[in-house]
């Protein structure tokens, strides 16, 4: 069980965030995703101007206060701007009966209780305060408060100022995407490494020994010549600059004779090497020195772990000296920007080992399916940017009911297809199909998938209503398109009873969409039974175009008269048939031929499936189609096949022959991309 953990960050104008306060709840591993400069970086550093290690990381600097958008600097100058960044922490291990009373920091005990069976908890807020006070960049002042919680809204607010060292029992360790490695890297190591080496118990014997080798060496070093040289010209002209009593003398050495000095001198090098030698850290790669860099505040944190459980080598440090943090975060920004793939796995697991200390918490950015395979969706927070006001908002994952069969499919579907995280609009589809047809047909018509930030997810048609659930409120704009399988079990009407239905599941008014014409040039609505019957509807007598069309509305298209493949092979039949190498088609039986029923019933069994129909909405031709698709689709991969057929395709025959309803789907992507719903990807 977490001892301590930060329960949600809350956050007013701080760089992309506005002035409408937004609230970002955090878990034990917390993964930032969106498009570019949605505001990950800035919530990672709002986290850093509270808990940073550093002052230089604590401080609130001007560019931290929010700007908003088409601010002329001359005609919009204001005199002023403030920011808050707001800290509920949580105390989960309070809620059992039998945890240690030293279980939390005295410094803690701010925490309170609002209401029956809450987590006990105390807020801390960062307040900032921009000036313009007639200089160039303006004065920035700063406070970091501790707040009690108001059960009235209109009671005064009560506050006190928090201690710097009440602050520094929560660490965060920040790992940038890879811009300046060496500098940080060795910044950042060489204080860990100081800290660790002045909290350990030193023996008399140690302290001795180096004492006495680090004067045997000046000794040394003094004796030779040449630096006797060198330490006779270095005196001579200090003294001709600088001639009074204190620090008159100036002399060289290699090594500090105090052990403290020592101390900070420590560095770690690396073996083995090219040339044989140790290397430093320098010689390291910017993938190498991210990984030292977890490798080293991982250390640190055993360290601490064993020091706050009394293990086996507690003694071996001064617990006053380490003074171990209640609370690490570890605050990862892109890893894969500089580490193989390979490694990612491996980071993740010891992140999550970390965590499961109950001591610390993981934040990391990533845009890697290799990092977002291994994120539950529950862990998942979604930035975008606001179309109109250009700031950050902030959405989790909506799942069904975990008691809900469409709670694990959905779970696996989006750790499936990550890219649906970061994508300006998502194409639903049935299949392996969609994924190789769509992106060719949508290029032929100037829709580079890619470039455009456009995810295609085959689902296969199912569980379409929790999807279309979770993209809206992501904010992220889609466009569904199924199999009609017309005469197949479960298709036809059945296949717009089922989209109907899921439409009224995520909505959509009844009244709206179930509105019919009554044959006197009004409407009537369908009732739930009409409706609960509809799959029942003839397909020979009631004609679906209609109601094919209608949906289109809704951003629901389908492939008809049964699914794209066959689509693809009625206005591309030439490619299709020229997939198959030496003419080595399907025997098509000629009428006249005495197996030519027989024959034909097996076709149409075998591509309407069992409990299928026997065909007889399908015209002649369709049904001639029908050896051509089991010999292509059903007696081999679909999506060679289509490779196949669409490699030979001009972008102008595409164009032509294309199918009338891809050609609408296109134009809907066009739409959806071009209202900008999901945010620029590219936004400065």
């Amino acid at each position: 069980m977490d001892k301590m953990r930060i329960a949600e960050i809350k956050l007013t104008n701080f760089r992309c965030f506005g002035p409408d306060p937004q609230t970002i709840r955090l878990s034990e591993v917390t993964a930032l995703v969106g498009t570019n400069a949605s505001g990950k970086t800035a919530l990672l550093h709002a986290l850093q101007r509270v808990f940073g290690t550093s002052g230089t990381e604590r401080e609130v600097r001007p560019d931290d206060f929010h700007v908003p958008r088409d601010t002329d600097p001359e005609a919009d100058a204001v005199d002023e701007r403030s920011l808050a960044i707001e800290v509920r922490l949580e105390f989960p291990e309070l809620e059992d009966p039998d945890a240690e009373e030293d279980a939390v920091a005295e410094c803690f005990r701010q925490m309170v209780v609002t209401e029956p069976g809450e987590t006990p908890f105390c807020i801390i807020r960062l307040e900032g305060e921009w000036t313009a006070a007639g200089v160039p960049e303006g004065v920035v002042e700063q406070h970091t408060y501790w707040v009690r919680p108001r059960a009235d809204p209109d009671a005064e607010e009560v506050k006190h100022e928090m201690r710097a060292s009440d602050r520094a029992r929560i660490h965060l360790h920040y790992v940038p995407a890879a811009r300046d490695p060496v500098k940080h890297v060795r910044h950042v190591s060489g204080s860990i490494m100081a800290r660790l080496f002045k909290a350990v118990n030193w023996s008399d014997d140690v302290k001795e020994s180096v004492s006495k080798s680090s004067g045997e060496i000046q000794e040394a070093f003094g004796s030779e010549d040449g630096v006797g040289s060198i330490q006779a010209a270095l005196s001579k002209n200090w003294k001709a600059l600088h001639d009074a009593g204190i620090y008159s003398g100036v002399k060289v050495r290699p090594v500090s004779s105090r052990f403290e000095d020592l101390l900070r001198q420590v560095e770690a090098v690396f073996a083995p090497s090219p040339g044989g030698e140790d290397d430093p850290i320098d010689r390291l790669s910017d993938g190498q020195k991210s990984l030292f860099y977890l490798a080293m505040v991982g250390a640190a944190f055993d360290i601490e772990s064993v020091v706050l459980g009394d293990g086996d080598d507690a003694d071996n440090f001064d617990r006053d000296r380490l003074s171990p943090p209640s609370l690490t975060i570890f605050a990862v920004e892109e890893p894969e920007n500089h580490i193989a793939p390979h490694f990612l796995g491996g980071i993740m697991a010891v992140l999550r080992k970390m965590t499961g200390s109950g001591r610390a918490q993981v934040l990391l950015t990533s845009h890697s399916p290799s990092i977002m395979h291994r994120i539950e969706p529950e862990e998942v927070r979604h930035l975008r940017l606001d179309g109109g006001s250009q700031t950050s908002l902030v959405r989790e994952i909506k799942l069904p009911p975990n008691t809900d069969d469409a709670h694990k499919f959905i779970r696996e579907a989006v750790r499936a297809y990550p890219e649906l995280y970061f994508a300006r609009l998502v194409v639903l589809g049935e299949g392996d199909s969609e994924e190789i047809v769509l992106p060719r047909i949508a290029e032929a018509f100037g829709l580079p998938i890619d470039q455009s930030f456009v995810s295609i997810a085959p689902l296969g048609g199912r569980h379409v209503n929790h999807m279309w659930r979770l993209l809206k409120s992501l904010d992220i704009p889609h466009v569904t398109l199924l199999d009609f399988d017309r005469e197949r079990r479960g298709g036809g009407w059945g296949r717009i009873k089922y989209a109907v239905k899921q439409l009224i599941a995520i909505g959509v008014p009844k009244a709206e969409i179930l509105a019919v014409d009554n044959g006197e040039g009004g409407t009537t609505t369908l009732s739930d039974s009409e409706l609960a019957k509809m799959h029942t509807w003839e397909i020979t007598e009631v004609d679906p175009d209609s109601w094919l069309t209608y949906l289109e509305k809704y951003g629901v298209y389908f492939s008809a008269p049964l699914d794209l493949d066959f689509l693809m092979l009625q206005h591309f039949a030439d490619a299709y048939h020229g997939t198959v190498a030496g003419g080595k088609g399907p025997k098509i039986p000629a009428e006249d031929d005495e197996d030519f029923a027989a024959d034909v019933e097996a076709v149409v069994n075998a591509v309407l499936k069992e409990a299928g129909g026997e065909g007889d909405s399908y015209n002649d031709e369709e049904r001639t189609a029908f050896f051509w698709y089991r010999h292509l689709f059903l007696s081999r991969g679909k999506p060679t096949t289509h490779i196949k057929a669409l490699s030979e395709l001009e972008q102008a025959t595409i164009r032509t022959q294309c199918p009338p309803i891809l050609k609408k789907l296109v134009k809907r992507m066009k739409k959806e991309l071009a209202s900008g719903i999901g945010g620029a990807p590219d936004a400065a």
